[in-house]
């Protein structure tokens, strides 16, 4: 393989620069790599992950998480906002047809993105796989709100089953939560989780999701934008080798904008033509299909006629229509990083 400069390799994707504070190192097979200085320390730290993915992803910390994402807002900061706008005025129109609206994410984290929506919401109920994550967000929520703020650890494969440890189908003593299955529920999945979850249990994953927010409720999906990929392999992942480790450039398939580091963390990001075809092909019916900035951002309704996604019906679920609204055409010009 011919020696070749990595931000080179970048440039015609991303138009971007190497960042401060890096540096070129040498590595194997003649490749170049813009690697953060520091790397070669921090990197000692990851040599006892696991190299099973599910098991990589238990293992990242609290620490980890929260510095590569939440305290690298200079790279995803805007998308954050425009993700916690979009949430907020889909829970506006929804209330709109009367009912109560509650949402549930899936991969919450550390909790940043339920706690923030958590005043549009009656109820707010956030999943995880990682226990850490969800003993920091108990930890670090008010008291206060334990009865409409839930965090669950449970596998996203089997969503219905871990939210009915929390909200039971049917009243019991000392129980509540059965009017959480009455609500119109929003069930979200942000900051690209489902690009990191592995791409065989995707379908189950969704269908689960669309399982969950039933008749009256509502998918949302943001993915990271697969227009950025190039840009994001050398100003985010590189500059957070805490999350996924050291990589060389054969670890980085530019035609199907994924990457798969030797510390066997994997993500895909997904361009709005691949999230369309994913909705049509579910039988899922599109509210609202956004490309902003670093994101693709998604909101689709299970449709009235998609037979082949499973629907476990509670009693409490009477079908309401829920309005047919132009979301793409929505004008919140008024708020922070509004979308028109």
């Amino acid at each position: 393989m011919a020696t070749m400069n990595f931000a080179k390799r970048f440039a015609p994707l991303s138009g971007s620069v190497l960042r401060s504070g890096t540096r070129l190192a040498s590595i194997d097979k003649g490749m170049r790599v813009a690697v953060p200085l520091g790397l070669a320390s921090e990197t000692r730290s990851l040599r006892h992950f696991s190299t099973d993915p599910s098991q990589k992803w238990k293992e990242i910390t609290v620490e980890m998480w929260r510095d590569a994402v939440y305290t690298n807002e200079t790279y995803f900061g805007d998308l954050i906002a425009d993700t916690n706008e979009f949430v907020k005025t889909l829970a506006e129109q929804m209330k709109l047809s009367g009912r109560r609206v509650s949402l549930v994410e899936v991969g919450c984290g550390t909790g940043e993105f339920i706690r923030a929506a958590a005043p549009d919401f009656r109820t707010v109920v956030g999943v995880d796989f990682n226990k850490e994550f969800i003993d920091f967000c108990r930890e670090h929520d008010k008291p206060s709100k334990a009865r409409s703020h839930h965090y669950i650890q449970g596998d996203a494969t089997q969503l219905r089953e871990a939210l009915r440890t929390e909200f039971p189908d049917t009243a019991q003593p000392e129980r509540i939560g059965t009017e959480f299955w009455g609500d119109a529920r929003v069930v979200a999945c942000v900051g690209n989780t489902i690009g990191i979850i592995p791409e065989e249990l995707r379908p189950q994953v969704y269908r689960q999701m669309a399982d969950v927010a039933g008749a009256n409720g509502v998918v949302v999906m943001v993915y990271w934008n697969a227009r950025w990929f190039g840009d994001a392999c050398l100003n985010f992942y590189h500059a957070n080798p805490n999350l996924c480790g050291p990589f060389e450039g054969n670890c980085v398939d530019f035609k199907n904008t994924t990457l798969e580091t030797p510390m066997k963390y994997k993500t895909k990001w997904t361009s709005s033509e691949e999230a369309r075809a994913l909705f049509e092909d579910m039988g899922m019916e599109i509210i609202s299909l956004r490309e902003k900035g670093k994101g693709v951002i998604v909101a689709a309704r299970r449709s009235t006629t998609a037979s082949d996604i499973p629907c476990v019906t509670q009693p409490e679920d009477v079908v309401y229509p829920i309005p047919s609204l132009p979301f793409d055409q929505l004008n919140v010009s008024k708020r922070a990083h509004a979308f028109a």
